[in-house]
């Protein structure tokens, strides 16, 4: 599969398959998904009040869709911060690689699921070197 470069977060649709049972949303390296998924997981049980992540990764490329519930992820990539919500599960978040993200605000219940581009790597965590970008950043995107 090729791959797309994308330079920044955004909100993706996945696609839904319905009929009168429910829906299927696959989760496939296709247009919506731009990289071959290495790695797969879920978030669950995140307490009230509680953040995830708050970290970069190097090369790693996601997606985080929320399968069940709803969270709110912000993203800093080159100075810029964004906000987004995700509650449903035909919506994805794409973010590339070098982009800070924490996820907070999680209803009870929420199941995050994640797509990544590569397997674990504890290298790849860039904490102290993105850290500092987030005190100049712009405010972009829904709040």
């Amino acid at each position: 599969m090729s791959t797309v470069q994308r330079a920044e977060p955004e909100l993706i649709e996945l696609t839904a398959h319905q009929d009168p049972r429910g829906s299927l949303v696959p989760l496939e390296e296709t247009a919506e998904v731009p990289f071959t998924i290495r790695r797969v997981f879920i978030i669950v049980g995140v307490p009230e009040g509680a953040t995830r992540a708050n970290h970069a990764l190097s090369d790693v490329d996601e997606v985080l869709m929320a399968a069940s519930g709803s969270l709110r992820v912000q993203t800093v990539t080159d100075h810029v911060r964004r906000h987004f919500m995700l509650d449903r599960p035909t919506q994805g978040l794409y973010i590339p690689g070098r982009s800070w993200r924490e996820l907070s605000a999680f209803a009870p219940g929420t199941v995050c699921v994640v797509l990544a581009s590569k397997r674990y790597n504890e290298r790849d965590y860039l904490d102290d070197d993105v850290r500092d970008a987030k005190a100049t950043v712009r405010i972009s995107g829904p709040s």
